[in-house]
């Protein structure tokens, strides 16, 4: 289970961020300014690295642990748009008894999604978000 956030927005500059040696993905720029803006300082979160999809950080909340990962749509050397198109994974990690169980699933009202759905929707530079629940 995961929510996928899609936006556009010229907010975030993927020219400018670090290379993933894995895949020419952007991302890192979103996840940074979640970190350290959007989440609230109870929250943990490392700092972003890429993989072969984007980039990702993890997120931790008391026992609550988080992937939230972070793409755009962006071709090195390709003309920047004024809105790049946008995509944010977030993916609740649940130990192997919680698995077994049944416990502590996803669920399309989960707290750290609405987090950055909300801080998304506060934007005045982001537009056309949208949210979908994957069970």
């Amino acid at each position: 289970m995961k929510h996928i956030i899609t936006f556009r927005t010229d907010k975030f500059n993927p020219s400018t961020e670090d290379k993933n040696l894995s895949n020419p993905y952007a991302g890192q720029s979103v996840l940074t300014w979640l970190r350290t803006t959007v989440f609230p300082t109870d929250f943990q979160c490392t700092i972003p690295d890429y993989e072969d999809w984007g980039w990702y950080i993890d997120v931790i909340n008391a026992d609550l642990k988080y992937r939230v990962g972070a793409t755009c749509f962006w071709e090195p050397g390709a003309p920047e748009k004024p809105d790049q198109e946008w995509l944010i994974q977030v993916v609740k990690k649940r130990s192997l008894v919680d698995s077994i169980l049944s416990r502590n699933k996803m669920t399309p009202d989960d707290s750290v999604a609405a987090i950055i759905v909300e801080a998304l929707r506060c934007e005045n530079s982001i537009n056309d978000i949208e949210i979908e629940f994957i069970r």
